[in-house]
C-alpha cells in the first residue's frame, strides 16, 4: 500500500479511502511490531500533500508521541514525520501552535522527551527560513536558554546549546545584538542563576562568532572582571575546601567562558583591550587560590593558554615595541607591549604566579588533572626565570635570594622540625620579596619541600613526588640547554636519592622507577664528574639532616620526657598496628595458596 500511494500518483485517493489509511497509520504507530510499516505509509501520504481533517488529528498526535516515545527509532520516525508536515504544508496560524507546543514540553519529566524535542527544534531552525524565526527569535531564545543550568541532563544541555547556535546561525546581525543584550542583561541580574545563565549563552556566542565576537567585548570584558573580582581570594594560602554554592558556579561558569574566549588566537593578539584584560588576568591570578577545585582547575588552565601565547623566549626577551607589519600595501604601524599582563614585570609576576601554584601543589587532596597543570605552568616558569637569569648573567652575576649557596638551601626537613621548618619558611619570605633573587634556586626549594613533606606525612602517597619528579626531569633538559645544572644539581638530586635508597617500597613501584629514570638523565647531562661531585653532597647533607634531627630528638626526650613516652607509645602502636596486618596478608596469601591445591 504504501508503494501504491507513493509511486502511483495518478490514482487520486479519495475521502474516504484516505480515512481508512490514516486510521491504520494512527493504530500501528502504537504498536511496536507494526511501526516499521506506519511510518512509510505517513511519510507517504504527506509527500502526496494530501490534506484532510484527519491528516491534521493524526499530525497531532505524532506530535505527542514526539515528546512521549519511550523508543528512540519511533521518536525519530516522528520527527521527520512532522518535519515533513510541517514544511510541505500550509499551516497558518498553526505552525505557531505546534512550535508552542513543543517549547512547553521543554520541562518534560522524562530527560528522552526533552531531548527528541531539542532535536526538533534544532531540525526546525535548520530549515525554517529565516523571515519565520526572526519573528519569534525572542521567545525561542528565552525558553531553550534556562536548559542550560536547569536541566540535569547533560545531553539535553548539549543540545540546549547547539539548538540556540542553530537559531543564532539563521538571524542577521540586529537580531543577534538584541539576543546578545538580553544575556548582557541576565550578566547584570542580581540573581545568581541568571548571571550563571548569561555566561552560558554568552559563551555559545563565542563559539559561533569566534573572532568577530570581538565587536562585543566593550560590554562583555567590564561584566567579566565585575563577576571575577567578586570571587577572588587574596590570602597567599590557599583556602580550606567548603561545599559548593551558587557564586562558585557563577565564577566557575565564568571561567569556562573566558576560556572559550581566549582560544581564539586573533582575540589573545588583540591589543584594544589591554587594561581590561590586565584587570581580569590579576582577578584569575587570585582566583588560583579560591577554596572549590573547579575554580582552581580552570584558573590554572586559563594560564596554561597565557603561557602558550607567550612562548618562554619571546617573554624572557627584553620589552621593547614591537614592529608589526600590515597587508601589504599598506603602511607600518608600531605596537607597545610593555603594558600587557605578564609582560609589564615578567620577573614580579611570574614569581607570584608561582608562588600560587606551589600553594596548589602543597594541598591535601589535590587532584591528578590540576597537579599535571600546576606542573606544567611550573615548567613554564622555571623556563622563563633561567632565560632571565642567563641574560643578567651576560652583565653580571645574579646572588641568591638569601646570599646562600643554592646547592645547600633546597635541603628541607619533614613534619618533625619545627624549628627548622620555621627557618626555612623566614628564608622563603625573604626570598619571595626579592623578586630580583635567585628564582631557580627558590623553586627548587620549595619543590623539595614539597616532595619531603610527603614523604613524612603521607608515605603511601605518590601524586605530589611524582609531580616533582617530572619537574625535576623537565628542570634538567632546561638546564642543560641554557647552563647552570652545575648549581643546582646537589638540590635537586635531594628528593631523587631519598626515593632511590628507601627500601620500603610503600608509595608502589612506579615512583622509584620514575626516581631512577630521573637520576640517569640527571646523570646524562650534567656529565659523570659533575654528578658525582653533586650526588655527593646531597647524600653529606642527607645524613646531616638526619645526624641533627637525631640529636634534637634526644633533646627533646630529655628536656620533656612525658612527650618522649606518648612518642614511643604512639610508635609502639604504629608497629604493632603494621604487624598485625602483615600477619592478615600472610594468612589471606596462605588460604589463597590452599584453595588452588585444593582445585588441582
Amino acid at each position: 500500500m504504501t508503494t501504491i500511494v507513493r509511486s502511483y500518483k495518478k490514482h487520486k485517493l479519495n475521502s474516504h479511502q484516505l480515512e481508512l489509511l490514516m486510521t491504520y497509520v494512527e493504530e500501528d504507530i502504537h504498536d511496536f511490531s507494526r511501526k516499521g510499516t506506519a511510518f512509510p505509509l505517513l511519510k507517504a501520504i504527506l509527500a502526496r500533500k494530501l490534506d484532510a481533517p484527519v491528516i491534521h488529528d493524526v499530525m497531532t498526535k505524532v506530535m505527542e508521541l514526539l515528546v512521549t516515545a519511550d523508543v528512540e527509532t519511533v521518536q525519530a520516525n516522528c520527527r521527520q514525520a512532522v518535519m515533513q508536515y510541517l514544511l510541505d504544508y500550509s499551516l497558518g496560524k498553526k505552525v505557531q501552535k505546534h512550535i508552542t507546543f513543543l517549547l512547553k514540553h521543554l520541562e518534560f519529566r522524562l530527560s528522552s522527551g526533552r531531548e527528541s524535542v531539542l532535536e526538533m527544534l534544532h531540525l526546525i531552525f535548520t530549515k525554517f527560513p529565516p523571515a519565520v524565526l526572526t519573528d519569534n527569535a525572542g521567545l525561542f531564545f528565552v525558553t531553550i536558554a534556562p536548559r542550560l543550568i536547569n536541566d540535569d541532563s547533560t545531553l539535553c544541555r548539549r543540545l540546549a546549546s547547539l539548538t540556540i547556535q542553530s537559531l543564532l546561525e539563521k538571524l542577521e546581525d540586529k537580531e543577534k545584538d538584541s539576543l546578545f543584550s538580553i544575556a548582557m542583561m541576565w550578566l547584570g541580574d542580581k540573581s545568581l542563576p541568571l548571571r550563571r545563565l548569561g555566561y552560558q549563552v554568552i559563551s555559545v556566542f563565542i563559539a559561533l562568532e569566534g573572532s568577530a565576537f570581538e565587536r562585543r567585548l566593550v560590554q562583555f570584558l567590564p561584566a567579566l572582571h565585575k563577576t571575577l573580582v567578586s570571587q577572588s581570594v587574596d590570602d597567599e594560602e590557599l583556602a580550606e575546601d567548603a561545599e559548593i554554592s551558587a557564586s562558585d558556579h557563577v565564577v566557575f561558569t565564568a571561567l569556562t567562558c573566558l576560556i572559550k574566549l581566549i582560544a581564539k588566537p586573533r582575540l589573545m593578539a588583540s591589543d584594544k583591550h589591554t587594561d581590561s584584560m590586565n584587570d581580569i588576568w590579576s582577578a584569575v591570578q587570585n582566583l588560583l587560590l579560591h577554596p572549590h577545585a573547579w575554580v582552581r582547575l580552570y584558573s590554572c588552565r586559563l594560564f596554561g593558554f597565557l603561557f602558550a601565547h607567550w612562548s618562554a623566549d619571546k617573554l624572557a626577551a627584553p620589552p621593547a615595541t614591537e614592529l608589526a607589519a600590515t597587508k601589504k600595501g599598506k603602511k607600518r604601524s608600531h605596537t607597545t607591549t610593555e603594558n600587557v599582563y605578564l609582560v609589564a614585570d615578567t620577573r614580579s609576576t611570574l614569581s607570584q604566579l608561582a608562588r600560587s601554584f606551589l600553594s596548589q601543589l602543597s594541598a591535601e587532596g589535590i587532584t591528578e588533572e590540576l597537579s599535571q597543570q600546576v606542573i606544567k605552568n611550573l615548567v613554564y616558569s622555571a623556563n622563563v626565570f633561567v632565560l632571565l637569569t642567563s641574560q643578567s648573567t651576560d652583565t653580571g652575576p645574579a646572588a641568591n635570594g638569601n646570599g646562600k649557596e643554592s646547592t645547600g638551601s633546597a635541603e628541607d626537613s619533614d613534619g618533625e622540625e619545627s624549628a627548622e621548618s620555621e627557618d626555612e619558611d623566614a628564608e622563603d619570605e625573604e626570598d619571595d620579596g626579592n623578586d630580583s633573587g635567585d628564582r631557580i634556586g627558590w623553586l627548587v626549594k620549595r619543590m623539595v619541600r614539597i616532595a619531603k613533606y610527603e614523604a613524612g606525612h603521607n608515605q603511601r602517597q605518590s601524586t605530589k613526588r611524582t609531580c616533582v619528579l617530572r619537574w625535576l626531569a623537565a628542570l634538567t633538559q632546561i638546564l642543560h640547554q641554557h647552563g647552570g645544572m652545575d648549581k643546582y644539581l646537589s638540590s635537586m638530586l635531594s628528593p631523587v636519592i631519598s626515593l632511590v635508597q628507601d627500601k620500603t617500597k610503600l608509595a608502589g613501584a612506579d615512583l622509584y622507577t620514575l626516581a631512577e629514570t630521573v637520576m640517569a638523565e640527571m646523570r646524562n647531562k650534567a656529565g659523570h664528574e659533575v654528578f658525582t661531585a653533586a650526588s655527593k653532597q646531597a647524600e653529606r647533607n642527607i645524613r646531616e639532616k638526619r645526624d641533627k634531627r637525631r640529636r634534637q630528638r634526644l633533646l627533646q626526650n630529655v628536656a620533656n620526657p612525658e612527650l618522649a613516652a606518648q612518642r614511643k607509645i604512639k610508635l609502639n602502636a604504629s608497629k604493632k598496628e603494621a604487624k598485625k596486618r602483615k600477619l592478615n596478608e600472610q594468612r589471606m596469601a596462605a588460604k589463597i595458596i590452599k584453595r588452588r591445591k585444593g582445585r588441582k
